[in-house]
């Protein structure tokens, strides 16, 4: 087995990023027998390889570096919160061996997602000593922040003010031209018959998140969509969550639903309180004139 150069360990990553602290707290679980050896093998690895965090090779760095016993490089992983395929290609010509992909969830097309990720250490919750179980639930957290603009389990959020490259954006610029005055581009609370228009922390440049105000939520605001310009990704509720937070405007609820499934998503689950999934952008575009009437409808009447 060959002993690690401290050298070749990557330790500069920028805190700051949400996709890197994802990276980070990932790494933090491969002692982990049970878990590294079912990330490999969904990678279709050998499972008893090493994963670190490798530094610059080639004038480039994918996110992870995965080697056998004796120190040969077998192949290179990048995990996104979103999609990058540019990039991926880029890595695929400049290195020999394999490269995987985790991207951020299970339509993204990668070879394994952070939703499978997440989703597989919530079974593990319960059943792990605690200090285990505590680094789980961080990583799980990172990656619901990171995903879906705040924590499941109810962490809050930090939103800052939506980029001047966003509000360009064709599927931004035509909800503001429009919902005009109804929107409120900000971090503050918004009220009634107003929309609030932010992005999350660590996605300054590339993220939209829409919210309506809610007589009910603690926020005053409640979400109805998001844009993740990196991954050109819409993200909706479910109607669970929309029925809970505007529970006096059933006619809203079912409007919406039936807008996004004439997209081809079905926000008509009862698994999960605030995730439906997504629709790539181009999808949506077309219902822009119809989707800025429905998420209006919320607030109109709440």
């Amino acid at each position: 087995m060959k002993s690690h150069n401290d050298s070749q360990i990557f330790t500069n990553e920028d805190l700051s990023k949400a996709e890197n602290r994802v990276n980070v707290a990932l790494f933090g679980l491969m002692p982990q027998d049970w878990f590294r050896e079912w990330f490999l093998e969904n990678l279709d690895l050998p499972l008893d390889s090493i994963v670190y965090p490798r530094t610059n090779v080639r004038e480039m760095r994918p996110d992870l570096t995965v080697e056998t016993l004796d120190g040969s490089t077998i192949a290179w992983i990048e995990v996104e919160l979103g999609t990058n395929p540019g990039q991926l290609k880029d890595y695929c010509e400049r290195y020999d061996e394999s490269v995987k992909s985790v991207c951020g969830k299970r339509n993204d097309g990668g070879d394994l997602s952070l939703e499978q990720i997440r989703d597989f250490l919530s079974e593990r919750i319960g059943s792990l000593p605690l200090q285990t179980e505590v680094n789980v639930r961080h990583l799980r957290k990172l990656i619901d922040e990171g995903l879906y603009g705040h924590s499941r389990s109810g962490g809050k959020r930090t939103g800052v003010q939506v980029s001047a490259e966003i509000r360009a954006h064709p599927l931004v610029a035509g909800l503001e031209d429009q919902l005009k005055n109804k929107l409120v581009f900000g971090t503050g609370r918004v009220g009634p018959g107003q929309l609030r228009a932010d992005a999350m922390k660590g996605h300054e440049k590339d993220g939209f998140s829409l919210y309506g105000f809610s007589s009910v939520h603690d926020d005053g605001v409640a979400f109805l969509l998001n844009l993740s310009g990196g991954s050109q990704t819409m993200q909706f509720p479910t109607i669970l969550h929309l029925e809970k937070y505007w529970p006096h405007n059933p006619v809203a609820s079912k409007e919406y639903a039936a807008l996004l499934n004439r997209m081809g998503l079905n926000i008509n689950k009862d698994h999960d309180q605030w995730n439906a999934g997504s629709r790539h952008v181009d999808v949506v575009l077309p219902y822009l004139d119809d989707l800025a009437k429905c998420v209006l409808a919320f607030v109109d009447s709440d």
